[in-house]
Formats: C-alpha cells, structure tokens, sequence
C-alpha cells in the first residue's frame, strides 16, 4: 500500500498538483480507502459466510473479518449489521437473543447448503453474492 502512495506521490510531483501536501489524516483516509477497494464484495460475503459457521456475536463477526484483513467495516459497523439483518430476513442466518441481551448469529440450513454449493464451484464468493442479491 505505501508503494502505491509513494508513486502517486511522485506522480503528483511531476504534474500541476506538485505544491500539494498530504496531512496524516489525509494520508490514513487514502489508506483506508485503498483497503475498502481491494475487498470485492464478493470476498466480504465469503468470509461472513465462512464464519458464521459458527454461531458468533456482531463485534465476534468483526474481529474475525479484521483478523482475515477485511477492513470494510471498521469505523462503519452500521453496514455490517444492515447486511447481517438483511442475511437474515432472506432466511441465509439466524439470530437469537441470549439472556445477557446479546445477538448472536449463525447460518440457517439455507445458507449451509449455500455455502456448500458455492465452494463446490469455481467462484465461489460470486455464486454467493449472485444467490444473496437475487433472494
């Protein structure tokens, strides 16, 4: 990722924009734009799919999407529970209160034969996404 700073860095220099200067602030929301662009959404469905496997907690999904190196969500944890709840309205996951008020998910049948089909094919993270978006 700093590679590809440092040349649009040196880009900038040869051009009309060479007396502009980044912040660090300036710097770090590039970064984390960069990060967002490389994970297709196609991977981000995979990887919650793959985890929900097991039944897991919102901030327990996050930690495993950070930890896989999906930043999508970090600093937006709305739009993961939005996908979460929508998963769930389409019948992929299921979601139950435990008795500390804490919802926790995991796939439904539905979304393991789904999850199943999809690793048998080739695009995987498509076939899903396809699936998902077309209910």
């Amino acid at each position: 990722m700093e590679d590809k700073l440092n040349k649009l860095n040196r880009a900038m220099k040869r051009t009309v924009f060479a007396d502009v200067k980044f912040t660090d602030k300036q710097k770090t929301a590039i970064k984390q734009r960069l990060v967002q662009a490389k994970e297709s959404d196609e991977e981000v469905m995979i990887a919650i799919f793959r985890i929900l496997q097991e039944e897991q907690s919102g901030y327990q999904i996050m930690s495993s999407l950070i930890r896989r190196g999906i930043e999508k969500f970090t600093e937006q944890e709305g739009i993961l529970y939005t996908m979460l709840h929508d998963l769930e309205q389409r019948g992929f996951i299921e979601a139950k209160w435990e008795q500390t008020e804490k919802k926790s998910y995991c796939l439904s049948n539905k979304g393991r034969r789904m999850l199943a089909k999809s690793e048998s094919k080739q695009n995987a993270g498509s076939y899903i996404l396809q699936t998902v978006l077309e209910g």
